[in-house]
């Protein structure tokens, strides 16, 4: 019977971070104390950043194995998410009510675990603002988000006035749509 309870809860657990936490396939579970562990290698991952399944956090010509690993409090529901590729982390999330909410970074990938962006998420989407860094660690840009959409650039390092920012405030200069148009295509 308790065999049979387990069993029930943990698919139970699966299908509701399985609706929240996204895998491009079923994850591997480990109960670990009072915290589940779901496991994943796969070419796809989903990109909380662009809100879709992606194989471009790199740009290689060789297959891509990404790692990816959430680890879920059954208690209070918070925790982690991180992929990686080939030992190398490309991005983190903190997790709260089984939901991507809180800060998410990115990494550049050459430059093990130095900081690309550093963004506000909400229910699994962009929402407040993201800090763009350049290579060296300065601030590149500030970006306002509302529940995923893109609204505004905040600051710009490259803008002399209100007037240049303003200009950037259009949909198509949405810079996570930037970044990986630039790196990917």
């Amino acid at each position: 019977m308790r065999r049979y309870f387990i069993a029930i809860y943990l698919f139970f657990n699966l299908i509701c971070v399985g609706q929240e936490i996204k895998f491009p396939d079923t994850p591997i579970m480990t109960l670990k104390g009072d915290t589940t562990i779901y496991e994943l290698t796969n070419s796809l991952a989903y990109n909380y950043f662009t809100q879709k399944f992606d194989s471009t956090f790199i740009l290689v010509f060789e297959k891509k194995e990404y790692y990816q690993i959430a680890a879920i409090n059954n208690v209070n529901h918070c925790g982690y998410f991180k992929i990686f590729y080939k030992n190398i982390l490309l991005c983190q999330f903190e997790i709260r009510e089984n939901k991507i909410a809180g800060i998410g970074t990115r990494f550049f990938i050459l430059e093990n675990k130095k900081i690309a962006s550093h963004s506000m998420f909400k229910n699994n989407l962009l929402h407040g603002i993201t800090i763009f860094y350049d290579n060296q660690g300065n601030i590149e840009s500030i970006v306002k988000y509302k529940r995923g959409r893109y609204k505004q650039y905040i600051y710009h390092r490259l803008s002399i006035n209100e007037k240049v920012l303003k200009y950037g405030n259009k949909k198509a200069h949405d810079p996570f749509l930037q970044v990986f148009r630039m790196s990917f295509n």
